[in-house]
């Protein structure tokens, strides 16, 4: 009887957990992931891109160890002391020692009590960066020699 009683709770579980969907069982991933560089602001007065330093870099980066990603954006606040300056700022790939094509970002913004920062994006550049593993980093430069500022600076990684 305990034989008989064990194969039906047995056949039961079986049924039970066959019946459950996949998704039912594992959640799915989050659809979106932001990858902070780790630095709370940088500044320059740099005419030339200025790279900031390697603990500000995303490490061994590699796009395809996030499943079913659409899009990927990098995203900075960014900042001038006067209006007759530009920053700009962009992604650069430190393994190959080139920047991120599409990945160039400017504003000139005025100083009033404070650094009044500008949140500017780039478009969707999956595409532009490799499928193998890269070190990624942050360049920053003026167009005038006054002081110029990033902070806020990650990567928007979206999946479908």
């Amino acid at each position: 009887m305990n034989k008989c009683l064990s194969l039906v709770i047995l056949i039961g579980l079986i049924l039970l957990f066959s019946a459950c969907k996949k998704e039912d069982v594992i959640p799915p991933l989050d659809k979106e992931v932001r990858l902070v560089f780790p630095f709370d602001y940088w500044s320059t007065n740099k005419t030339d891109f200025d790279l900031l330093p390697e603990p500000t870099h995303l490490i061994k980066f590699k796009k395809t160890n996030f499943s079913d990603l659409s899009s990927i954006t990098l995203y900075a606040s960014i900042a001038t002391e006067s209006l007759d300056n530009t920053v700009e700022v962009e992604l650069f790939n430190v393994t190959d020692n080139v920047s991120v094509d599409n990945t160039s970002l400017q504003a000139s913004t005025k100083i009033t009590t404070m650094i009044n920062y500008k949140l500017v994006f780039t478009d969707n550049i999956l595409n532009k960066l490799p499928e193998k593993e890269i070190d990624l980093a942050i360049r920053l430069k003026s167009y005038n020699g006054k002081y110029v500022y990033v902070t806020s600076a990650f990567l928007l990684l979206q999946r479908h």
